[in-house]
């Protein structure tokens, strides 16, 4: 059985996805298996510093009641294979070992190593449902592109940034959602796509949190939300009632922890190092990204208040380059444009002053680009 969950298509739309990671069921429903696939497929020329520390994972059930907690040592790779790497199997242990479906998932990067998630997966044997990056980005997380394909006609789903220090302003430490929901019934995606608020303003379906501790509670659907059956294929659909999952109060994000309405701040916390060298909303200066991906577009990476990530050359989306540090876009240099534009093959900004008879690069008026290692997307 395919993990069933939704993406966004070219144009913005929320489509449905159906996609396996094997080995991602369990034949006991006493244990949940949860995959992530952190953003970058390429092990070739892979992106730089987007794995880190593994998140702690909590799930409940459909009435709130905790079910269990896992968490792992060490780091988990950008380019991860989750069939060998990214698979938590948690155990039933703070219910008794029942056996319950998943209701409610959090995810929380205690963690000072940021990682970018494009997808994850959550299987129990009978119930099957994937996230994609894509529902963060729409709702103002953090993100980056990856490169992750699950079908020819679908853009690669975006990665989403969780870190415990929020290093460059990354804003989400913690992530949650209701798993049902998830599940890509066409009604239920056409109710999302009717009103972005019944997923990014109901915070019991989807949030993100900014200092979410793995210890703590996230709000629940109580009592249970109600569900139409699905013009399409008579399972769960839209809701009933759309407008009963929407936030009746504002619900503070910050906090570190929630204690079902209630929420406490710790006073005080370790100091945490960072790195001082000026980096805007770029996460490794050195590294580029040259990508051809369809829906990968330098234009969009810039003027995005929420993208962060690396500098990025974009060759079949829009034909330009985006500057992370300063969050400025640039043509590429061709024929017609030589001066004041990205020179792909040399890596490097050319200034006002375009390139002398000496092949000499001006840098009047642009940043100097000292890159390292690089990506290529395809």
């Amino acid at each position: 059985m395919a993990a069933l969950g939704f993406a966004l298509d070219a144009a913005g739309i929320i489509i449905p996805v159906a996609f396996e990671i094997a080995g991602a069921k369990t034949d006991s429903r006493s244990a949940t298996v949860v995959q992530i696939m952190t953003g970058d497929g390429n092990d070739t020329t892979p992106l730089s510093n987007g794995g880190g520390d593994w998140p702690h994972v909590a799930l409940w059930d459909q009435d709130g009641g905790r079910i269990g907690q896992d968490h792992k040592d060490g780091k988990i790779d950008q380019n991860n294979d989750p069939n060998k790497e990214g698979k938590y199997e948690v155990k039933h242990s703070q219910n008794g070992g029942k056996y319950v479906d998943p209701g409610y998932i959090m995810l929380s990067q205690h963690g000072h190593d940021a990682i970018c998630i494009a997808s994850v997966q959550v299987s129990n044997g009978a119930i099957t449902s994937t996230w994609y990056g894509d529902t963060g980005y729409s709702c103002g997380q953090s993100w980056f592109y990856s490169s992750r394909k699950f079908g020819a006609d679908l853009s690669a789903p975006k990665c989403v940034w969780l870190d415990g220090d929020h290093t460059n302003d990354i804003n989400a430490k913690a992530v949650s959602w209701h798993i049902n929901d998830m599940i890509p019934a066409s009604d239920k995606i056409a109710m999302y796509n009717s009103n972005i608020d019944y997923l990014c303003k109901a915070t019991a379906r989807f949030s993100f949190w900014g200092d979410l501790l793995p210890d703590s509670l996230i709000p629940f659907y109580t009592p249970k939300l109600e569900y139409n059956l699905d013009s399409v294929s008579g399972g769960e659909g839209a809701d009933k009632d759309p407008d009963r999952a929407l936030d009746k109060s504002v619900i503070d994000k910050s906090v570190e922890m929630y204690r079902g309405g209630h929420v406490k701040r710790t006073v005080s916390r370790a100091p945490v190092k960072r790195n001082l060298r000026r980096r805007g909303h770029n996460h490794d200066p050195r590294h580029l990204v040259v990508t051809e991906m369809q829906g990968h577009s330098a234009r969009e990476l810039c003027d995005h208040p929420n993208s962060y990530g690396h500098d990025l050359v974009s060759l079949g989306e829009d034909k330009g380059f985006c500057d992370m540090v300063e969050k400025r876009w640039y043509a590429l240099c061709d024929g017609s444009n030589a001066g004041n534009c990205f020179d792909v093959e040399k890596r490097t900004l050319i200034g006002h002053g375009g390139i002398n008879a000496r092949g000499e690069a001006s840098t009047q008026g642009v940043p100097q680009k000292r890159y390292e290692t690089h990506a290529y997307w395809k």
